[in-house]
This record gives structure tokens, C-alpha cells and sequence, in this order.
């Protein structure tokens, strides 16, 4: 149905959603138009549509649009946050490759974010959500391209409408909350290497999704070490451990540091840089009321101390 192409810096599930939703954008007229419309693009000719262009160190926009007199880049977020002044390099993208036509950014999440970009950039900014995807699709006609991405964009609850009913789940925040951060603490304190806490606080993360604890190892803040639960508003939530070192900061660091750790560690290279993860699965223990505290401390430890076993900082 379209050109599927896999990339280390994105989920799976994100690779799917943007090879789709371009394909209809491509290929359905109806939807291009009021989709086009939607972020103040009225005019469509020479419209072409591509994903993944790749542009050096500035990154890898997930959609590029080019029209006659207008220059458009869309990044599609779902569970992800936005990485390291990753707008702000799109913004240089739009201003070096199309200085004689009007420029539009598009933020595309699933959940609400507050995005600035700045105004004296002459770059149009648009933020909207993939609810508002789904809205353009319902109004339309029907067809077979459409379909597809209704199905995927509902069944994977990435289409969502929060409304004051969602206050409901409110009760049980609290005790989830104080759950996710005993289990942290008490993870931290069976490290063997003496930590600094970082600046982000775990609450600015569940916007995304996420909720964890950034921590360094040194002043120089050479990478993050994340530890806590990722991916709670989805069908698998995740927790454990994720490192990050950052290519500003990878010549200050040796990456073969961490070439010995073991095979339960997830090793990938992204654009803005190296990532190390040990992540487990709880929908299982969800499913079967094992998420007390007990027994996520013992699953924390446990990739604590494989962690331990191996790295000496």
C-alpha cells in the first residue's frame, strides 16, 4: 500500500503512522485539500509529498511538502516529546532550503503541548493534534486510504478527544503517583555510584506519557540516566533504565564505556544521539494486580544491579 521504511530514531508505531498518513495525504485529494486548508495552505500547485529527507546534522523531518510558493515540514509525535531543539533546527531547515517561499512548521501530537517557535523567524507554526486528524477524515467521504488510517489512528488510541470526563481517572492519580515514586526512590538508593539529581521534575514527563527520574553522575552532566515507567498511557507500559548521551557531548564521553553491558540492554543510535536501554514490560504484571510496590522495586533492582555489574564510573 506504500513505502514503509524503518528508522532507529523512531518507534515503530511512529514509522507506521507517518508512512500511512502521508500515502493518504498523497493520494487522497479530499483530505489533502482540507488537510492543506487546516494549516492555512490554500494554494496546492506543485504539490509533492516525501517522507524522511534527510538534512546532515539539522535531523531527519518526518514529512516535507513542497508547493510552487510555499515550503512545508510536519514532525508526527505520539508517545515521543519533541527532542533536543528539534523545532528550532526545522526552523533552520524551512529559513537555508526555501528563502523565496512562504514557510509553514507543523507540530503534529497526540496530546496537547505548548510549542513556541520565534515570530521573528517569519516561519508559520502550527500545533494540532491527530484528534484533529481524525475530525478532517470524519467529515469527508469514505474510501479504502482513509478507512486505514481511522483504523490505526482509533485501535491504537492515538486519536484522542480528552474530555472533563477524563477527571474521573483523577482518583486514582494520587496513589499511582505516590506507587511510580517509591519505587523510583528505593531504586536509587541501590545504585553503587553516588548520583546528582537533575532539574526536569518527573510531572513535566506524564505530558508525554513518561514518568521518571533524570539523573547524572557527575557535574559535567556527560549523559542522562533516566529510571521509572515510560509509555503509561499505552497498552505496554514500560520502566526501567534509559541512557542518553547527546552527540554535543559524546566527544567529552567515551561510548565504548558502555559497550559491555549485557544483552538485555537495548543499544540504538538517533540523531541527536546514542541511547542505552533496559526496559520491561508491565502489562503483565498490571493484568495480574502485580504492580505493588514490592514488586516493582524488585524489577528496578534487578536492572540496577545488572547495570552495576558491569559499568564503574
Amino acid at each position: 500500500m506504500y513505502s514503509y521504511r524503518e528508522r532507529k530514531d523512531k518507534g515503530n508505531l511512529e514509522n507506521y503512522l507517518i508512512e500511512i498518513f502521508s500515502y493518504v495525504l498523497k493520494y487522497d485529494p479530499d483530505f489533502r485539500v482540507a488537510f492543506m486548508s487546516e494549516i492555512g495552505v490554500i494554494d496546492l500547485s506543485g504539490f509533492d509529498v516525501k517522507t524522511q529527507s534527510s538534512y546532515s546534522v539539522l535531523g531527519r523531518p518526518d514529512v516535507e511538502i513542497n508547493c510552487n510558493d510555499h515550503f512545508i515540514l510536519i514532525e508526527c509525535k505520539v508517545d515521543a516529546s519533541e527532542g533536543q531543539d528539534q523545532l528550532k533546527r526545522y526552523c533552520d531547515i524551512l529559513n537555508l532550503n526555501s528563502k523565496s517561499k512562504k514557510k509553514t512548521l507543523v507540530y503534529l501530537t497526540k496530546y496537547y503541548e505548548n510549542k513556541e517557535i520565534d515570530k521573528d523567524l517569519n516561519i508559520d507554526f502550527k500545533s494540532i493534534r491527530w484528534y484533529d486528524i481524525f475530525q478532517l477524515i470524519n467529515k469527508q467521504t469514505k474510501n479504502q486510504l482513509k478507512e486505514q488510517l481511522i483504523i490505526f489512528l482509533t485501535d491504537m488510541k492515538i486519536a484522542m478527544n480528552n474530555s472533563i470526563k477524563d477527571l474521573s481517572d483523577l482518583q486514582t492519580l494520587p496513589g499511582t503517583i505516590a506507587t511510580m515514586d517509591e519505587a523510583i526512590d528505593n531504586a536509587l538508593k541501590a545504585f553503587n555510584h553516588k548520583l546528582i539529581k537533575g532539574t526536569v521534575s518527573r510531572f513535566k514527563r506524564l505530558e508525554v506519557g513518561n514518568y521518571y527520574q533524570i539523573m547524572h553522575f557527575d557535574e559535567k552532566r556527560n549523559y542522562n540516566l533516566d529510571i521509572g515507567f515510560f509509555g503509561i498511557d499505552s497498552e505496554k507500559p514500560k520502566m526501567g533504565v534509559r541512557i542518553y548521551i547527546s552527540n554535543k557531548r559524546k566527544e567529552n564521553f567515551n561510548i565504548v564505556h558502555f559497550d559491555s553491558l549485557s544483552d538485555n540492554w537495548n543499544k540504538t543510535k538517533s540523531i541527536t544521539g546514542f541511547y542505552f536501554e533496559y526496559l520491561v514490560d508491565l502489562s503483565h504484571m498490571i493484568n495480574n494486580n502485580e504492580g505493588g510496590v514490592l514488586n516493582l522495586n524488585k524489577q528496578l533492582i534487578e536492572i540496577i544491579n545488572d547495570y552495576d555489574k558491569t559499568i564503574n564510573i
